[in-house]
């Protein structure tokens, strides 16, 4: 950071200033100025940067460095060394420009995602020439004063200086125990601020300390499988199983019969064309074009993949606070308990808000609405969602005692006998609004035991508390999608059950909904806790780890679930969901382990983050179609002709135009177009039965064809006019010696057989397009939406295609002979022929029927 830099923030610092305790002013005043130049230049400034998105080392290494295109790369190496220069840069050159591709879209969708991330980017309060202020974490020194409360992240590790705080580290142990900090303990960056508020000297910065791994860390945890990647991994491993197998039998081939090396390697470089690696370049693309669609929508992905994971949503998981409502709290009224009066009970609300030390959005409502006068307090407990209540201690004065605020629910243990409100509090909660109850104990001044850990006494309620929080706009729509879209909502919080469920049907969701507590929770039995999980739709007065065995419950029942969130207390359920979803005003925690976060909180951004997700799967569908049916054809055609010893039907230099005309480009239009498609069954229940019997087809035409090709070459009934300097290229290129006809019979005989097997499967390959996106209702066999853009991807592909077999030098430089226009009329007849079966086949299911296979959907 530059000087410059350095004098800006600061001078912004100080224009944002606001002076802190006159009583704290001489313990805590921060540094100066000048005191922050001097240490930045000492090198002891927060310089780490925070990693908001991949770094370009990353994407360049993910991209690149696979085994995959390691032992490609390697293998046209091998072809270099060889003088195979064509078929090195057809086999390794097409793989490099894919990759750079995907290294290109996924760099243009980082700068996109970096721009948008900044907006998340949390601002750290410090304390800097005796004034409170705000700065970026990475304009923070050694020695700073931060001050720290309810809902952050530390940032730097440091000792507590003033105030008490309740941690939770599990971000740091995986211990999800609470530790109370009190002054002269030791905060860890990373940790995550419960309860309270206090001043912390940043002791640790930049490298030394956590604050440079803040959203790694928070992330390490979550390692889910998205159902697309996880079904083509199992695709990918099975095609690498199959590929090894058939390599070891080449080496055991070419070393039995004494086959060149280039002839080897050339047949090693189609084998390795099984294993479908440009099908991840594909789905890297579908995820990196979906992350910057719904940027736009305003949801920010974390994790590009998570908005392929929204579409196999089954459950959401929301939070009231903040998702249902717009987490604008304000002060309703009071109901005056035991012989209090309204002023009285106002009075003492005010003062007990106006004295915390550590506020929240209640106490900042009671503020708001009640005044006050502030009180030393003697002992303070600051809310958690853990405990639900706050409590103040007070030696004298006008409030002597012992004063709670809470739920009613979790304070009823500590209650003396007294009056009862219950009916109260069910006419407020029918209304939406939010209750808890105000107690005290006169005869008490102390909130821990002789451990230190928070401890009520016997209380007397002096009344109860209403507060309204108003529904964010446009969430009944954003309920009546998900409803639309079959996804089950369940609303779980920390308040009143009755209060939630009003607010849950002011939203839209049905009035007949079962309701659970989290206190009645706590006394169920596992086989209990899964059934109320399973038919529960609020939840209310439930703690954090309640949320979260929740979240873990519905996943054993296999739904798929995402939770969204905006406090520290949902992180523990955020972090074990599928999905999480966090929004952009809430604790910085909460964004740290988000997969999508809801830039200006917009609950409705999930809807079109699910459709773009739906989007992505319906590509994924159909390019997942195309890539098995290429690569079980490969692996048919290899082992017949193999079986029936006729040589090689393929070539590198083929494959590549191959895989570019009926893997690559088509597959590009169709994630480019993909509708929303919500697919209920896997991805291999649906891939194949299409994929098997179309890639038996062209396998089996495919062969025969090859092989008729072979043997007329062979008896000269096929013939094609091959020049000397072709001869020559040739006996290069497949690694025989060109004296005499042998090359000229055999070999090039070999040539135009694998010539005519390319012009069918290309054409079978192309064609088979029609069938995925059905320009006409006669070719909807598949029963998918008409789309006549498919018409554009079949024409540009053949144009391309004809080009290949017409242009002189690019035909010489794929090594493509150009056959006779009756031997073109032949191969583009058997391909209609062989989409003519295909498309009965799929009419009838005829493949399904032999097989006795029931339920399969193509």
């Amino acid at each position: 950071m530059s000087a410059f830099s350095n004098l800006a923030s600061i001078a912004s610092c100080s224009a944002q200033a606001a002076t802190i305790d006159e009583e704290r002013m001489d313990a805590i005043r921060g540094l100066t100025d000048q005191d922050v130049i001097d240490r930045r230049a000492r090198g002891e400034g927060n310089d780490a940067e925070l990693q908001t998105s991949r770094s370009v080392g990353q994407i360049v290494r993910g991209n690149f460095v696979t085994p995959f295109n390691i032992i490609l790369f390697l293998l046209g190496v091998a072809l270099i060394f060889m003088g195979q220069i064509s078929a090195a840069l057809t086999s390794s050159g097409v793989l490099l420009l894919n990759v750079v591709v995907g290294t290109f879209q996924q760099l243009r969708a980082k700068r996109k995602l970096d721009q948008i991330a900044l907006l998340t980017r949390p601002k750290i309060a410090v304390v800097r020439n005796g004034a409170e202020c705000s700065v970026d974490p990475a304009e923070l020194v050694k020695g700073d004063i931060l001050v720290v409360q309810t809902g952050d992240q530390a940032v730097v590790d440091g000792a507590l200086l003033d105030g008490q705080l309740e941690m939770d580290e599990s971000l740091l142990t995986g211990e999800t125990d609470h530790i109370e900090k009190r002054a002269g303990d030791r905060v860890l960056s990373g940790s995550l601020v419960v309860s309270g508020k206090a001043y912390v000297e940043a002791q640790e910065v930049g490298a030394s300390s956590f604050a440079n791994k803040l959203t790694a860390s928070a992330r390490q945890f979550r390692t889910v499988e998205t159902p697309v990647q996880r079904e083509v991994n199992l695709l990918v491993r099975v095609m690498m199983l199959i590929a090894v197998i058939f390599i070891a039998m080449l080496l055991i081939t070419s070393y039995i019969y004494d086959v060149p090396a280039v002839r080897t390697t050339q047949l090693a470089v189609v084998i390795m064309g099984l294993i479908p690696v440009d099908l991840f370049l594909m789905i890297t693309i579908a995820y990196a074009m979906g992350a910057v669609r719904i940027a736009d929508k305003g949801a920010l992905a974390q994790q590009s993949s998570a908005i392929e994971a929204l579409s196999a949503v089954t459950v959401l998981c929301t939070d009231k606070t903040g998702t249902l409502t717009a987490n604008r709290i304000r002060y309703h009224g009071v109901h005056p308990l035991n012989g209090a009066t309204q002023a009285e009970l106002e009075r003492m609300l005010g003062s007990f808000a106006a004295s915390a030390a550590s506020g929240n959005k209640t106490s900042e409502a009671i503020a708001a609405g009640l005044t006050g006068e502030e009180l030393e307090a003697a002992d303070e407990v600051p809310f958690s969602s853990a405990r639900k209540w706050s409590a103040l201690a007070f030696d004298g004065g006008p409030m002597p005692g012992v004063y709670v605020l809470g739920a009613t629910e979790m304070l009823a243990p500590y209650l003396a006998d007294s009056e009862s409100f219950d009916a109260q509090i069910r006419a407020w909660s029918d209304e939406g609004l939010r209750v808890l109850l105000f107690a005290r104990n006169a005869d008490v001044s102390t909130l821990h035991d002789t451990q230190g850990v928070p401890a009520l006494p016997l209380l007397t309620p002096l009344g109860l508390i209403s507060f309204t929080d108003e529904l964010r706009p446009g969430v009944q729509e954003t309920i009546a999608a998900f409803q639309a879209a079959d996804i089950e909502l369940k609303v779980i919080s920390g308040d009143n059950p009755g209060t939630v469920a009003a607010l849950a049907r002011q939203a839209g969701m049905p009035a007949d909904l079962r309701t659970v507590s989290g206190t009645d929770l706590a006394q169920m039995s596992p086989a209990e806790f899964a059934e109320a999980a399973r038919e529960g739709a609020i939840f209310g007065r439930i703690t954090p780890e309640q949320k979260r065995q929740l979240v873990e419950v519905l996943k054993l029942q296999g739904q798929f679930v995402a939770m969204t969130g905006d406090g520290v207390n949902d992180v523990l359920s955020l972090k074990r969901a599928d999905v999480a979803v966090a929004m952009e005003s809430g604790s910085a925690a909460a964004r740290s382990v988000a997969d999508i976060v809801l830039l200006g909180d917009d609950f409705g951004a999930l809807v079109p983050s699910f459709l773009e997700g739906q989007r992505i799967v319906g590509g994924m569908d159909s390019i997942l179609r195309i890539f098995a049916v290429r690569i079980f054809a490969l692996a048919a055609i290899l082992a017949a002709s193999g079986w029936m010893r006729l040589g090689i039907p393929t070539a590198p230099t083929y494959e590549s135009i191959y895989a570019l005309l009926v893997g690559g480009l088509p597959a590009f239009f169709v994630a480019l177009w993909a509708r929303p498609a919500r697919i209920k069954i896997s991805f291999v229940d649906r891939v194949i039965p299409f994929a098997l019997p179309m890639a038996l087809l062209i396998g089996l035409v495919g062969t025969l064809l090859y092989a008729a090709y072979f043997q007329a070459a062979q008896h000269q009934l096929v013939t094609v006019h091959i020049t000397q300097e072709q001869i020559d290229q040739l006996a290069r290129y497949i690694g025989f010696t060109a004296d005499g006809p042998y090359v000229a019979k055999l070999e090039a005989s070999g040539v135009i057989a694998q010539n005519a097997l390319l012009i069918f499967r290309v054409v079978t390959g192309v064609l088979l397009v029609l069938f995925l996106l059905p320009p006409f209702r006669l070719l909807n066999v598949l029963r998918q939406q008409i789309d006549r853009r498919s018409l554009l991807i079949v024409g540009l592909s053949l144009v391309i295609f004809a080009a290949v077999l017409l242009i002189p030098f690019v035909r010489n430089f794929f090594l493509v002979i150009p056959l006779r226009p009756l031997d073109y009329a032949i191969t583009v007849g058997v391909s209609l022929l062989w989409f003519a079966i295909a498309w009965v086949e799929l009419r009838f299911h005829l493949f399904d029927r032999f097989f006795g296979i029931t339920g399969a959907s193509k």
